[in-house]
């Protein structure tokens, strides 16, 4: 039984029918996965592009923010360090000064020690009541420089050197009054120096706890911004890292 030629063709016909709708139903199927994909990479793509360009800007603004803060907070290091240099300097110059002060009191309260010394030992000789005694009181009063009081001093020796027509008692009467006011002078003097010592001794002192404690408040804000800056730089760093690899990223 051979196929008749009709049936031939009907059943050929019938396969190229089956064949191109099971075809058709294959482009269906990758024609709607094409254009799923198309439509999702295109979606994600506008997003992606979307996101760098607002971390590009994000990035600009960083960069810029820590750029000036890098740069303010170096400023204000330097400035920091100025006034610390300042301080120590100041700290430098008041010490020396200080130093002077104090040697220059040292041989004015030696001097005048020995003044009142001389003058102690002077009055006490006057006690011996005898001619000897006054010569003794003037080699003593010869051997030193009264300073301001030197004009006494010779009116003393003046005495001293009068003809006896005075009594003993009389003359060293006169002179240990005058040799006592002498001594009370300097005593008076030499209690104010020592005063006044004291007094520059104190505001040295004070001026050097003031200057150690603005040094010492200027070295911590100093680290302070000193870790600040380099938190800034770093930070600066990684965002222009950042902003390179977005860059690359937008431009793929």
């Amino acid at each position: 039984a051979k196929e008749h030629p009709v049936t031939k063709i009907v059943n050929m016909l019938k396969k190229m029918q089956s064949t191109l709708q099971e075809e058709q139903v294959k482009d269906d199927e990758i024609n709607e996965k094409m254009s799923c994909y198309c439509e999702t990479n295109d979606k994600e793509k506008n997003s992606a592009v979307e996101a760098a360009l607002r971390a590009i800007d994000e990035l600009t603004v960083t960069i810029e923010e820590k750029s000036a803060l890098a740069s303010k907070l170096g400023t204000e290091i330097e400035q920091l360090v100025a006034e610390m240099e300042a301080a120590a300097k100041a700290i430098a110059t008041a010490t020396k000064m200080r130093e002077e002060e104090h040697a220059a009191f040292s041989a004015e309260e030696k001097e005048l020690l020995d003044t009142i010394t001389a003058l102690t030992d002077a009055l006490g000789v006057l006690g011996k009541h005898n001619e000897p005694a006054l010569l003794s009181v003037a080699a003593r009063l010869e051997a030193r420089n009264f300073r301001h009081l030197e004009a006494v001093k010779r009116r003393v020796l003046s005495m001293l050197q009068q003809p006896n027509s005075k009594s003993y008692n009389a003359r060293s009467g006169e002179i240990y009054g005058i040799l006592k006011t002498m001594k009370e002078e300097f005593e008076g003097s030499l209690a104010k120096t020592q005063k006044e010592e004291a007094e520059a001794q104190q505001r040295f002192e004070e001026l050097i706890a003031e200057k150690k404690a603005g040094i010492e408040k200027a070295r911590e804000r100093k680290n302070t911004k000193v870790t600040e800056k380099s938190d800034a730089e770093v930070a600066l760093v990684n965002a222009k890292h950042d902003l390179k690899n977005v860059r690359e990223g937008l431009s793929a």
